[in-house]
This record gives C-alpha cells, structure tokens and sequence, in this order.
C-alpha cells in the first residue's frame, strides 16, 4: 500500500512538473513572439522557441493522460469543467478587450468573443472547451477499445504528422482543433506505454536542435521567418512533445522532495492556467517601458524578461486567487 502510495505522489508531482514547465515554455513562446522579425534578435529568438514548442501540446497531453479512461458523468463533468474555466476565460478576454482599447461595447465585445477576436492566445481556450464537449464520447470509445486499436490509434496520428512536411498535408486539412485532440489522446495513451528515460532526454534535445537548425537555415536561404518547424503537427514537435513529457513524468519524485517543496510545487501548478491567461500584459507592459527583446544581449534579455513575466503573472492570479470576489476569475 505504502509502494502504492509512493507511486500515486510521484506521478501527481510529476503532472505539477509538466504543467510549470509547459507554463513557462509558452511564456518564452510569446516572449519572442513580439519581435521575431528582428533581425537583431533573431538567433536568440530561434534559439528559445525551438526549446519551447512542445508546450501547448504538453498542456493537452496532460489532460489526456489525467481524463482519458476514467469513469464520468456527462452532465456532472461538463458543469464542474466549464464552471472552472469559462468564468476566468469571459473576464481575462474582457480584460484584454478594454486594454487593447476597443472601448466598453459590449455588443462588440460578444462579437469578437464569440469568433476567438480578442488576442490571440485565446484560441487555446476555444480548442479546450472544444476537447471538453467532445470528452464523454471520446472517453467512450476510448474505454471500449483494445490496446491494439490504441496503437493503431496513434500510429495514425505518427502518419498524418510526417505526411504534413509533404505536400499530403492531411493535418493542415484537419484543422488545429482535430491535432490537439491527437495530442490529447496521446496523453491517454502514454499512460500505459513505457520507454526509455535517457532516450526520451535525447530525443527531446536532438528535435529540438533540428527545430533550431532547420528554421535557421530557411532564415538564412530566404530572409524570411518560417513556421514550418514550428508548427505542433511538425513531426520534430511531436518527438519533442512526447519525449518531454515521458521523461519528466517517469522522474521519481515521490519521496525526494520535502513537503515544503511538494507544496510549492502543487501551487505553482494550480496557478498555471491563470498565468497563461494574464502573461500577455506583463510581455506587452515589458515592451511598452522599453524592456524589449534587445535591450541588452537578446540570450540574456530573452529568458530575463520571460521569467520576470512569469513571476509578475504568478504573483497576480497568487492575489486574485486571495481576494474573494476575485478568486472566480482567477482559473484557480
């Protein structure tokens, strides 16, 4: 019971884990984001992004791998769900409507609310909720099919992600909303799957420096900025998105940490979905006062000013999450 115990701990630090790290990897995405064009800043921008493209796919494959197979209720599941995050989602797409100085309309606020117009990191939480209609019938079919039929599954998905670098671009036929719903029964699936720790390590790094290369040699052949290596149906990002995932979620943490560090662990990741709703006005505040992607040496000022934005977005729904009228809109 006690070895039981141990393993359950591990694994919910483990998720804690994954969700920080996914969190600060998109605060870095769009860190470098506000000034990929700049040629000044360019290799440091690549550098980052190219760590950091697993992130949205990870945030998928965590709730796969938490969801997927385990027994709900439809309308109970959907009421406890959308009440956590439609509240915070109407209020942040609010907040960033008036920011944005569209004025107090709300008529035009409903309008670009409901065609994902507010900002542009927004577009997750229309793909969540998305995920969410559709779970009850995709847990369905999940916990009725065969480990095989898993695989196949999955193998599926490996199939339509290298044809995407063909001109057989089935996933660009499919849709951003039909991947991510792949990375989220990839989570699923991982949770019975076992593999090699060290080569998941490697294999994260060695796609991660292709992701780097491959978009810089592009840079360098035309000028331009591509996105090909940095799309989530890439199969480089994929590689990236699984290896990082298995590798941090087979750390055996259950037992090492104090309690201390367990409970700051657990708190950060509670706080993750507020940060990733709110860090675009502390990137953009950043900007604004001068502190831009170059404001000194860009290795230097690239993860300064993406952890600053993560601290300072942290620190903000940490408050929200503290003052009771605020608490309901905090994510948390």
């Amino acid at each position: 019971m006690k070895g039981k115990d141990n393993t359950v701990l591990h694994e919910e630090l483990n998720i804690h884990i994954l969700r920080i790290v996914a969190s600060i990897m998109v605060v870095f995405i769009h860190t470098c984001a506000v000034s990929i064009n700049q040629a000044e800043t360019w290799n440091a921008l690549n550098l980052y992004d190219s760590i950091s493209r697993c992130s949205v796919p990870v945030f998928f494959m965590i709730s796969g791998y938490l969801m997927l197979g385990k027994g709900y209720e439809t309308m109970p599941f959907y009421r406890k769900r959308f009440i956590r995050i439609l509240p915070p989602f109407v209020f942040f797409s609010a907040l960033f409507f008036v920011l944005s100085g569209n004025g107090y309309n709300i008529f035009t606020f409903l309008s670009r609310f409901l065609n994902d117009k507010i900002y542009s990191h927004f577009w997750f939480m229309y793909i969540l909720a998305g995920i969410y209609i559709l779970f009850p019938f995709i847990n369905g079919m999940w916990k009725n099919i065969t480990k095989k039929d898993k695989n196949i599954l999955v193998a599926i998905f490996f199939i339509i992600s290298v044809l995407s670098i063909t001109k057989y671009n089935l996933a660009s036929l499919l849709g951003l909303h039909v991947s991510c719903i792949w990375f989220f029964i990839l989570g699923g699936w991982l949770r019975d799957i076992k593999l090699n720790r060290a080569l998941c390590l490697s294999a994260y790094l060695i796609s991660s420096v292709c992701i780097f290369i491959l978009t810089y040699r592009i840079y360098i052949e035309s000028g331009q900025f591509s996105q090909k290596y940095y799309s989530y149906t890439h199969p480089l990002v994929v590689i990236q998105a699984i290896s990082i995932f298995y590798f941090i979620n087979s750390i055996n943490t259950g037992t090492g940490l104090r309690p201390a560090w367990r409970g700051i662990l657990k708190e950060l990741s509670v706080l993750s979905f507020g940060v990733y709703l709110i860090h675009p006005v502390f990137i953009i505040g950043l900007d604004k006062f001068g502190y831009t992607n170059s404001y000194i040496n860009p290795l230097i000022a690239i993860p300064a000013k993406a952890l600053l934005c993560y601290g300072a977005s942290l620190f903000s729904i940490y408050i929200m999450s503290r003052i009771r009228v605020l608490r309901y809109f905090s994510g948390v």
